[in-house]
């Protein structure tokens, strides 16, 4: 990966490949310092990297009550219902949404907590 180069000034900051110029690096990031904060923001933004996930994540978000059904997800997609189950599982695994059974249906919301710390880390204006 190219990168253009960054004038040399003392605002520069040196990581292990690249030179950064200071305003260029935003300052809420640095509320994920510690290298278990930095490995969980990883893990997560890779889980919601993927089209599919995205496209669940979002689909969620716009149900009522920002809640879904599996059998209404199902719907949405042209997957086998494992293939989807797959992409469930790996936003519930990174605890990106939540899910509850009632009876025999599982429904899935987006993790308000998680949500909440997404948007403070980069300092989005969600409204």
């Amino acid at each position: 990966m190219s990168m253009l180069p960054v004038e040399k000034t003392s605002t520069n900051i040196k990581s292990d490949s690249y030179d950064f110029a200071e305003e260029c690096i935003p300052g809420k990031i640095s509320n994920v310092d510690e290298p278990q904060n930095l490995f969980e923001l990883y893990r997560i933004l890779k889980a919601l990297g993927d089209p599919v996930r995205l496209k669940l994540v979002s689909l969620i978000l716009q149900s009522s009550n920002h809640e879904a059904c599996l059998c209404n997800l199902n719907l949405s997609f042209n997957l086998s219902q494992p293939t989807l189950s797959h992409h469930l599982k790996i936003l519930k695994d990174t605890k990106v949404l939540i899910k509850t059974k009632r009876a025999n249906w599982s429904y899935f919301s987006v993790n308000p907590i998680l949500m909440d710390l997404i948007v403070q880390m980069f300092d989005l204006d969600l409204s």
